[in-house]
């Protein structure tokens, strides 16, 4: 039997996690000391992946220093070198994503909006820059669902996604990414097997819309 499997903290159910926060928590010190803005971005987000072992206190204190990052990268003083470092994860790390079955037209204009419900993971809230929805139809036509500088509170949030289009037919939803400065959080639909269907129907000055799905909702699960 190894040294480390004599330890108690390895026999626990998240006692390999706090070894892999502790290392992690060391890494991300070391690169913030070497202003190695790039790497501490990515360390900081796998360290966050970490919500047992790190508990919403030091969670917080993490994020803080990822948002931090993330505006020193995007708008700081090291502009110049990462300005075009984009870096991306994948959504259900993170959040867990809803899609209503229904999405509610404009009476007065052409155009919808459609709800999603994000349940946020991160223990503070997330500014993010924009949320886009894309769905495509079979004869190529694409569709952009946005909605620009939303705050994600901790937990549950619902958000409307509008889109003025008077281009009816049956649509397939394809992907999902949030937007948090030089950050995007993305989900491809299609590639995760579960395909939701967008059906716009011409209606008067506005459009109706009807949805149909394999389920209810897309619930896309996340990490613990």
């Amino acid at each position: 039997m190894s040294l480390l499997e004599k330890l108690s903290i390895t026999t626990t159910d998240h006692g390999w996690s706090a070894i892999d926060c502790a290392l992690m928590k060391l890494y991300a010190q070391c690169l913030r000391e070497t202003r190695d803005i790039t790497g501490q971005i990515t360390v900081l987000l796998k360290l966050l992946l970490h919500r047992q072992a790190l508990g919403p206190n030091e969670g917080a204190c993490y994020l803080n220093e990822l948002e931090q990052a993330l505006t020193q990268s995007d708008t700081g003083m090291d502009r110049c070198k990462y300005s075009n470092v984009v870096f991306e994860r994948p959504l259900p790390d993170y959040f867990i994503l809803l899609i209503g079955s229904r999405a509610i037209f404009h009476t007065d204009r052409d155009g919808f909006k459609i709800k999603l419900l994000l349940t946020n993971h991160f223990p503070n809230s997330i500014p993010l820059t924009k949320i886009d929805l894309k769905v495509s139809a079979t004869t190529g036509q694409e569709l952009y669902f946005t909605i620009s500088d939303i705050s994600l509170k901790p937990g549950e949030n619902e958000i409307y996604l509008t889109c003025n289009t008077t281009v009816p037919g049956v649509y397939i939803f394809e992907q999902v990414i949030l937007q948090w400065r030089t950050l995007s959080f993305k989900q491809e639909f299609v590639d995760a097997g579960r395909k939701q269907q967008l059906t716009l129907h011409p209606h008067g000055t506005a459009l109706s819309v009807d949805v149909r799905m394999d389920r209810e909702s897309i619930s896309l699960s996340t990490r613990c």
